[in-house]
């Protein structure tokens, strides 16, 4: 006899069944809407940097876009990891701009990709980055506080908001206050009153971004770049505000960027993530060394030490999550006023 919380056709279980499919459906949709093309079957092979049943870590070349503009277009990271599954549908746990190269990371099931987007949400997971800056920057560290907002006049891009939040510390760079280095970006654009009365009327994001410089030339400086928030394009728009601006980045830093010797691409690259692994419950940190063109276009530039950088691999180990946000006391304080802004 069947349990009387179930109908004698078991139609209770089947529609918890059918409940679990559709959840499983909205969530690969909420991820990724690609399919494996032709194309992706003959491409080059992925560079894998790790690999196991829950995750995939890959390298991403540069130019390549990591979602397809709609579903059957080919030649995107989705469908070179659907290909490289087999046909089976990742979970896309973040994005690179087509001009940002490096590491990627995808997930194989549904429970990883939540456990992954909690840590991303909370700000667990760490991510560093490799930039190339122009110019001499002064201080071997520093941060840029500034909130992001999307562009009202163009969506495809970021602006940062004129007047910081109340209580945020007036971030200096080369001795001139955010507030300054924005007002005379808006003068020197020469933007239309209707648009510069836009941009100083939006309402932005909390963001923060730390720099850490690694090498020096006469023509620019290498920095690993910490983005403690994720706002579009917020390493270039932070960089160009400091008033060093992403060497190649024709968007933001067109004006600045020089005739000679001058890049042929974005000097921007993701080179590591540190996680928390969502079955292993170990940290694990993933490295992807820049690649040849990178290191060419950073050589033109000055400085060819950047061929040193750790190569590409993973490792296991380190500081608990809140351990290494204990670390920072800049941190604390900020997501502390970050939490006030929100309720606002």
């Amino acid at each position: 006899m069947a349990d009387a919380s179930e109908g004698a056709d078991g139609s209770q279980a089947s529609g918890e069944f059918g409940e679990a499919s559709r959840a499983r459906r909205v969530a690969q949709q909420r991820y990724s809407r690609s399919i494996a093309l032709p194309a992706e079957m003959q491409a080059a092979p992925l560079e894998v940097v790790f690999e196991d049943d829950d995750l995939l870590a890959i390298s991403k070349p540069i130019g390549v876009p990591v979602h397809p503009r709609h579903r059957f277009e080919s030649s995107s990271m989705v469908n070179r990891v659907i290909a490289h599954l087999g046909g089976r549908t990742p979970y896309v746990l973040h994005r690179l701009d087509a001009p940002t190269s490096g590491l990627l990371l995808f997930a194989k099931s549904v429970v990883a990709a939540r456990d992954i987007q909690r840590q991303f949400r909370k700000r667990f997971a760490q991510k560093t980055y490799l930039a190339v800056l122009l110019g001499d920057v002064t201080d071997d560290r520093f941060v840029v506080d500034a909130p992001i907002a999307v562009d009202p006049h163009d969506k495809t891009l970021s602006v940062v908001v004129p007047e910081p939040p109340p209580e945020s510390p007036q971030t200096c760079v080369g001795g001139r206050s955010l507030e300054y280095s924005l007002v005379g970006r808006l003068s020197r654009d020469q933007l239309p009153l209707a648009k510069r009365a836009a941009l100083l009327g939006l309402q932005g994001k909390p963001s923060l971004t730390e720099f850490e410089v690694v090498g020096r030339s006469a023509h620019a400086t290498a920095c690993k770049v910490s983005p403690i928030t994720g706002r579009m394009h917020q390493i270039r728009i932070h960089a160009e505000l400091a008033g060093h601006p992403l060497a190649g980045d024709t968007q933001y830093g067109l004006k600045l960027q020089p005739t000679d010797p001058r890049c042929q691409r974005l000097l921007l690259h993701a080179h590591s993530l540190r996680i928390s692994h969502p079955t292993r419950q170990q940290l694990v940190t993933f490295t992807a060394a820049p690649p040849a063109e990178y290191g060419r276009e950073a050589e033109v530039l000055g400085l060819a030490q950047l061929a040193e950088l750790a190569p590409s691999g993973f490792a296991w180990g380190g500081p608990t999550p809140d351990d290494a946000q204990a670390e920072s006391s800049l941190k604390r304080g900020w997501r502390h006023r970050e939490r006030k802004v929100k309720r606002r």
